[in-house]
């Protein structure tokens, strides 16, 4: 049977002057990714997938190192457009 395996990325670094598919990880992301990648499914993973942004290929470098397992990025597995959200400002 095969299994799937769908990861959000961590905490990122919130940053107004990018757009969120530009953000990569904060430090506390990093260290959640860390602990992530300890975790023992990975033994039955073949393929990772990434988005093209910085805080989801961050995740799969990280993955790579430790278990040798290349990713392949694809674009459609990118943010969600929230250039909309009230919160931020962007411009």
């Amino acid at each position: 049977m095969t299994k799937l395996y769908y990861i959000t990325h961590p905490s990122v670094n919130l940053d107004k002057l990018k757009l969120p598919h530009e953000w990569g990880l904060s430090e506390k992301g990093f260290d959640e990714a860390k602990k992530l990648i300890e975790m023992n499914f990975w033994k039955e993973v073949d393929k990772v997938y990434s988005s093209f942004e910085p805080k989801s290929w961050q995740v799969a470098d990280l993955v790579n190192e430790k278990y040798g397992l290349e990713y392949e990025k694809i674009q459609d597995l990118g943010e969600a457009d929230r250039t909309k959200t009230p919160f931020f400002t962007f411009g």
